[in-house]
């Protein structure tokens, strides 16, 4: 008995460039898929303010600290974008229900850390890096152990609906060329994770933080400016967002005047903060970091990263210091 193919055959097939596609399924196209995201979104979302409700020790600053660290942790080990915004989703679901110590915060980044990376990519983060970029401060055991509370905490609910997932059927709604959705995602993408280390926007719809992150990528941080009330209500690209994600364009331009508020302070401290140009030492050694804490590298060395410009610092007098690292110094009882 003999096999027999009904398949033609393509000459370009033979080209290596050519990229061999299955036909689109219905059940992934951009609509069906932005209808189900939106159905399930609210499921598992941060509605209340843990910091007033839940957390007795633990403050924005501190969520701030941990997600700095937690980002340099993903850019090192070359994580999937998505990797860290679950992460952080992660932790904020689990600070609305758990009161956990300060002293145990980067314990808790390192298991949502693990947990995201077994969700969001095929290689995920192991026990072992992890431990080794908390500079050996957390054991094996413990981030094992947490992993479990975590899940039960969570209802073994690991998962979620992100701004991120929104990304492409929106882009491809609103963007005809290829090359041109590649680059806006990955501002887009850089947009939400900056939004993810700011405490402000844990309350914010998913589906309204893709609207403004891909509004936001594609007309630039302060377009939002030139939107004066009504004219958003003419305005294409808002209105196409609106009908997309069911969110009303006034919610739309007030998330992404929020954006350019962040982004102008952003830039403003971190102008603020740049270290005037000085003459160069004879000696031609490296001059002390002006703070910042240590990151294990990739190569064995420890580096010292300086403080992130959008980090909080109280150089006022008599102002309580504040720590920079997860787990700071002061934080151990003898």
């Amino acid at each position: 008995m003999e096999l027999y193919c009904a398949e033609s055959f393509d000459s370009s097939w033979n080209n290596p460039g050519t990229a061999l596609l299955a036909p689109r399924d219905r059940a992934v196209a951009p609509s069906t898929a932005i209808g189900n995201m939106l159905f399930i979104e609210d499921k598992y979302s941060v509605s209340q303010d843990y910091f007033m409700t839940v957390q007795s020790e633990v403050r924005p600053h501190m969520r701030k600290v941990l997600a700095v660290w937690m980002i340099e942790v993903t850019e090192e080990e070359q994580c999937e974008d998505s990797v860290f915004c679950l992460a952080m989703n992660l932790v904020d679901r689990f600070l609305s229900r758990v009161d956990v110590k300060k002293a145990q915060l980067q314990l808790l980044g390192c298991v949502c850390l693990l947990l995201a990376s077994k969700m969001r990519q095929s290689r995920p983060l192991t026990v072992d890096r992890l431990v080794y970029f908390s500079d050996f401060s957390i054991s094996a055991s413990d981030i094992r152990a947490w992993e479990l509370v975590v899940l039960n905490t969570l209802e073994w609910n690991a998962e979620n609906v992100l701004a991120c997932d929104y990304f492409s059927p929106l882009f491809e709604h609103l963007l005809k060329s290829s090359r041109a959705i590649e680059e806006a995602r990955k501002r887009a993408s850089g947009i939400h994770a900056m939004l993810s280390i700011e405490s402000s926007f844990i309350h914010y719809a998913a589906s309204l933080l893709a609207a403004a992150c891909v509004a936001a990528a594609v007309k630039g941080f302060h377009w939002s400016r030139s939107l004066i009330y009504p004219a958003h209500h003419h305005d294409e690209m808002i209105l196409s967002l609106s009908q997309l994600t069911t969110q009303k364009p006034e919610r739309i331009v007030r998330c992404l005047m929020d954006i350019d508020m962040l982004a102008t302070a952003s830039s403003y401290q971190c102008s603020n903060m740049a270290p005037k140009a000085s003459p160069p030492k004879a000696s031609g050694g490296l001059s002390p970091s002006s703070g910042g804490f240590t990151t294990a590298s990739a190569d064995g060395a420890t580096a010292t990263k300086s403080v992130d410009c959008t980090t909080p610092t109280n150089t006022e007098p008599g102002h309580k210091f504040q720590p920079e690292t997860p787990t700071d110094v002061q934080d151990v009882d003898f």
